[in-house]
């Protein structure tokens, strides 16, 4: 993670919010606060009161800058399936930079000029898709929700290694002992293959490619058959 800038640095909003970002992403969201980001600019807390109003808007602020990293730098892809692919990986790569994205869930709401211009290049992804708008919706939510959930497990298992100061193989060799005094006793048939005899499963670099390979082929199978290899309108 990147650690918080030091020095003093030219304070206005965008140096304000740059900083807090720094602070979440090197001791996550709970260490962020007006008087924090003030010490790290080396001015008064009161001073930050001049480029935002409150803690709110800074987290408001805090994750329509992130949002920001996953807008395309050009226009959107025509293709469908390219364009989701990409929105995807975009969208988990912010989240592994900024693991605390996860915590601001249902805590603020997702609503600024990067997050709205972020669902406007989804729609746009699908505007050639010849759905109705609750399936387009549909298609774009199941994507993101892909990339979030794998990210989220991702992140969990991050913390995980962090708190328990082991790698999982180190942690696997650990647990390896109960788990086959559990498979032993009958009762987990179906657990061996996946948990003993068959590693690392859950470490696969692919999975994420793989699946997200697998959605879009489901999505494209379910699509009416003269709009499955469509491009985008112009």
């Amino acid at each position: 993670m990147r650690e918080p800038p030091s020095g003093r640095q030219p304070v206005d909003r965008d140096a304000v919010v740059r900083t807090a970002i720094a602070v979440a992403d090197a001791e996550g969201l709970d260490a962020v606060s007006m008087r924090r980001v003030a010490k790290e600019l080396r001015v008064g807390t009161m001073t930050l009161y001049s480029y935002v109003h409150n803690k709110g808007e800074l987290l408001d602020l805090m994750g329509d800058e992130v949002m920001g990293e996953q807008l395309f730098e050009d226009d959107v892809p025509a293709d469908w399936r390219e364009a989701l692919t990409d929105i995807a990986r975009r969208l988990r790569g912010t989240w592994l930079r900024h693991p605390w994205m996860g915590s601001t869930l249902g805590r603020r709401p997702a609503i600024g000029p990067n997050s709205v211009k972020h669902f406007d290049e989804s729609a746009a992804a699908v505007a050639g898709l010849d759905v109705d708008t609750k399936t387009a919706f549909s298609i774009i939510a199941a994507v993101d929700e892909y990339a979030m959930g794998f990210s989220y497990r991702e992140l969990a298992e991050r913390e995980f290694r962090r708190n328990a100061g082991m790698s999982m193989d180190e942690w696997r060799k650990v647990a390896e002992p109960y788990l086959r005094d559990l498979i032993a006793t009958g009762a987990y048939p179906n657990v061996e293959r996946f948990m003993l005899r068959d590693q690392p499963l859950i470490d696969d670099p692919d999975r994420f490619e793989v699946g997200l390979r697998w959605l879009l082929d489901g999505i494209e199978a379910s699509l009416p058959e003269v709009t499955r290899t469509g491009r985008r309108k112009a």
